[in-house]
Formats: C-alpha cells, structure tokens, sequence
C-alpha cells in the first residue's frame, strides 16, 4: 500500500503556491535573463575555440552539446 504524504507549509496555511512562484520568478528575472546572456556569450566562446583548434562546425557544436 502506498503512502500519502502530507507536506506543511512553513507558515502554515493554504497559500496559492502559483502565485508565489509567479512573484519569485518576476523578482528574479533580471538576474535570469543576464545569466542567459552571459552563458549564451561563454557557448559562443567556447564553439569559437573549438573551431580555432580545427574542429569543423559539427564536431564544434556537438562539443558544445557537452556541460561547460
């Protein structure tokens, strides 16, 4: 037999988790959308280098498929 858990909220109450989320997501965006910005410049880089090395374009891009 399963189990079902019951998980608090610290706090206590109900409150609509979406809303929450939708609140913490809109306070951090900036700071995603730079991230974004700043990892899309590092990939862009690090094709670059690939390529420099004497990779061809599929093989660079495959590499950059790969975690940094």
């Amino acid at each position: 037999m399963s189990e079902k858990k019951v998980v608090a909220i610290a706090g206590g109450g109900t409150k609509n988790l979406t809303k929450e989320a939708v609140r913490m997501l809109n306070q951090n965006l900036p700071d995603m959308i730079e991230y974004a910005q700043l990892m899309a410049q590092l990939q862009k880089a690090k094709f670059d280098a690939l390529k420099k090395q004497g990779f061809d374009d599929a093989q660079a891009l495959e590499l950059c498929k790969t975690a940094l």
